[in-house]
């Protein structure tokens, strides 16, 4: 970091052995604008596996690593080759302020790929505006339908004045990243020549518009390295691979957002103390006062063990009601039949009563919550090398299924939870799907950050915490945790 010589930096990792320490490098790295791109093994659990068996540290949960490296600002690809792509599109140009591209080509299946690889990726190709279409029509032969991306076709091939009038066009939209797709034949089998013009073009393009550029060849044969080293010096940065040149745009579209926000004020805390020690489950009922001594809403409901102590209770509530068995060996009570929901009057609370009395000690009685905008599920954990974190995401019980899921550090930034809910599939619901009841937004975002104060303030014991669902009810209304699993590692 400290190298006058270094413009970027690559990192192939394992483990987090010190993680306040790597938080520290990163922020001097960013304080000397030095971007930072990594790989990081052990997605899989083979890979996993092997990281563990081959390192002394422990590598941490793959949730846990992405959304340090999120925090830090470093961008992580996925493979070696897109390591280097986006080492060379650093060096040349930085970070990019965004991820919108513009990508010109002589062939329409190079401009298809192009567009089709950016599918499920974090770029996108804009829509010229009239103005820009005007403006690059006006360079191009008849023939050829403006978009973007634009096939230009090669009507003006080895024409460079006209060469260069389409690709100033383009450059001079102002995306952030303007890719030129050219693959150069082998020089000992082809001659060269005609390539000649579309390089000279781009150069003088990229003098002309000071556009941040790259050089795209659709495979990474088709881009020899004088040509390459060439286009560096010319201030263009040359990439292999398509699918490489996507991913790398991707990463230093990530990176110059990070730039953009505020380094984080707090310190990663790293893991709790106690996490080694024999975990103890609680049961519902005790989780839920748990995190209600927080201000997190929970449905109004009582403990009981006999029916006689459930007639009491339900003699203060309203009906319909909800029949839980509390026990703390009972993590998912749907798969076990050891919830009744929907219960209409005590004849119907007796009945189902005096069914889990025969399997279980103790039951939760609850109000049901019956006017719900959507589910969501809270689910907190104790990285044994990085520290607590936070997944949101779509609730309910089919969570797992959804997949619908954002993490972030703890403690996270005072935005933070807006924006991961706004990412999430299911965002639509709290604002007020086809005509639907909006959600109560502002409660669930002070939900979410009481829960995160309940984790900070338990983090040298707290071991694993899940809310799901948490309830969000219309505006004015608040949010509610209808189950709660807590789990402790108790000091011996």
């Amino acid at each position: 970091v400290e190298d006058d010589r270094v413009s970027a930096i690559g990192l192939y990792i394992e483990g987090f052995p010190d993680v306040r320490e790597l938080e520290k490098v990163m922020g001097r790295a960013r304080e000397r604008r030095i971007p930072v791109v990594a790989v990081k093994s052990g997605v899989s659990t083979q890979g996993a596996n092997i990281t563990r068996s081959h390192t002394a540290s422990m590598a941490g949960s793959d949730e846990a690593a992405n959304a340090l490296l999120k925090r830090l600002g470093i961008a992580r690809v996925q493979d070696l080759d897109t390591l280097v792509e986006s080492l060379k599109l650093l060096h040349v140009h930085g970070p990019l302020k965004g991820n919108r591209l513009c990508s010109m080509s002589c062939s329409g299946g190079e401009a298809s790929l192009m567009a089709d690889t950016a599918i499920g990726r974090d770029v996108v190709f804009p829509e010229l505006t009239s103005e820009q279409h005007d403006s690059v029509r006006a360079t191009v032969h008849d023939l050829v339908s403006v978009s973007n991306p634009l096939d230009y076709h090669t009507f003006a091939w080895n024409k460079e004045e006209d060469l260069f009038g389409t690709y100033s066009a383009m450059l001079a939209c102002g995306f952030d990243l303007s890719m030129l797709v050219l693959d150069f034949p082998r020089e000992d089998r082809c001659n060269l020549e005609t390539w000649g013009p579309a390089v000279n073009a781009i150069s003088r393009a990229v003098d002309k518009t000071q556009a941040p550029t790259a050089v795209v060849a659709s495979l990474p044969e088709s881009l020899p390295e004088k040509i390459a080293t060439d286009l560096v010096s010319m201030g263009v940065a040359p990439l292999c691979g398509i699918r490489q040149a996507l991913d790398a745009a991707q990463a230093a579209s990530q990176i110059g957002a990070a730039w953009r926000r505020p380094l984080f004020e707090k310190a990663l805390p790293g893991p709790g103390s106690h996490l080694e020690q024999p975990v103890e489950n609680l049961d519902e009922a005790h989780a839920k006062r748990e995190i209600e001594s927080f201000g997190v809403g929970v449905p109004r409901g009582e403990r009981v063990a006999s029916v006689d102590a459930l007639k009491n209770a339900a003699e203060s509530l309203t009906y319909p009601l909800v029949l839980k068995a509390c026990d703390t060996a009972l993590l998912h009570k749907s798969e076990a039949g050891a919830v009744m929901v929907g219960i209409g009057d005590f004849d119907e609370l007796v009945a189902g009563a005096t069914s889990l009395f025969g399997r279980y000690p103790s039951l939760l009685v609850e109000e049901m919550i019956t006017d719900t905008v959507c589910e969501l599920i809270v689910g907190v954990r104790q990285d044994p090398v990085i520290g607590p974190w936070m997944m949101i995401g779509s609730g309910g019980i089919y969570a797992e299924l959804m997949g619908d899921t954002r993490v972030t550090l703890l403690p996270s930034r005072d935005d933070e939870f807006a924006t991961m809910i706004s990412s999430l599939k299911i965002h639509p619901l709290l604002n007020g799907y086809r005509g639907s009841e909006a959600g109560d937004v502002p409660a669930l975002l002070a939900t979410l950050q009481r829960v995160a104060d309940f984790v900070m303030e338990r983090r040298e014991s707290l071991v694993e915490l899940e809310i799901n669902p948490l309830l969000v009810r219309p505006k004015g209304k608040g949010v509610c945790a209808v189950d709660a699993v807590l789990q402790y590692a108790r000091a011996s």
